[in-house]
C-alpha cells in the first residue's frame, strides 16, 4: 500500500471524480464512524520495510501473482507499475473471468488478488465482517485473534461510542 500512487491512480487510470479509497471502511459511508488514520504513499518506508523483510530492492522475492478480472485490468496494471518500479518486485498479472476469479480466491489459490466490496447494511461492520477469521466471506484468509476479539466486543457493546472506538481500533490493525 505505502508504494501505490492512489491519486495518481484516480486521476490517471480512472479518471471520473472518483475519491481516493485509503481506508478499508470508506471515508464518510457510514455517519458518526471515523476511519483511522491511513498509510500515505511512502515509497521510502516501503523499501524500508522490504529491506527489512529480506527483500532489498525486490532481491529474492519471487514473483508477486497479482489475480484480477478484466474490468479491473488497467487499476491493476498501474499498481504492478508502480511496485515493479518502486520495489523493484517482479508481478505477475493473471486476468480471470469472474466465476474463475471467485472460484481462484474462495479456494485461496492466489498471493494478491483485486478485492471489492459493497456495503449492503448501514454500519461498519459490513466491511470489517469480512476480516473476521472463518467469516464467509473472508477470501483472502486473514487471520487476527486481536481483530475477531474487538470486533466481538464492539458486537458486545451497548455503548456507541465505545463501539465505534472498537470498531475504529480493529480497522487500524488492517490498514496498518
Amino acid at each position: 500500500s505505502l508504494a501505490v500512487n492512489k491519486e495518481r491512480i484516480v486521476s490517471n487510470v480512472l479518471g471520473r471524480g472518483d475519491r481516493v479509497a485509503n481506508t478499508f471502511v470508506p471515508a464518510g459511508a457510514i455517519n458518526g464512524y471515523d476511519s483511522p488514520p491511513h498509510l500515505p504513499f511512502n515509497t521510502n518506508e516501503a523499501r524500508r520495510l522490504l529491506a527489512e523483510a529480506g527483500y532489498p530492492a525486490g532481491v529474492g522475492l519471487p514473483p508477486i501473482d497479482f489475480l484480477y478480472v478484466p474490468s479491473a485490468e488497467r487499476i491493476c496494471q498501474a499498481v504492478a507499475y508502480m511496485w515493479e518500479q518502486e520495489l523493484g518486485v517482479r508481478v505477475h498479472l493473471r486476468c480471470k473471468v469472474t466465476k474463475t476469479f471467485a472460484e481462484d480466491k474462495a479456494n485461496h489459490r492466489f498471493m494478491v488478488a483485486r478485492g471489492n466490496w459493497y456495503g449492503d447494511y448501514y454500519d461498519p461492520t459490513t466491511f470489517l465482517d469480512c476480516l473476521v477469521t472463518g467469516n464467509g466471506n473472508n477470501d483472502s484468509g486473514y487471520s487476527s485473534s486481536r481483530y475477531d476479539t474487538l470486533l466481538a466486543r464492539a458486537q458486545e457493546s451497548d455503548d456507541e461510542l465505545l463501539r465505534s472506538a472498537l470498531l475504529t481500533q480493529a480497522e487500524s490493525i488492517v490498514i496498518r
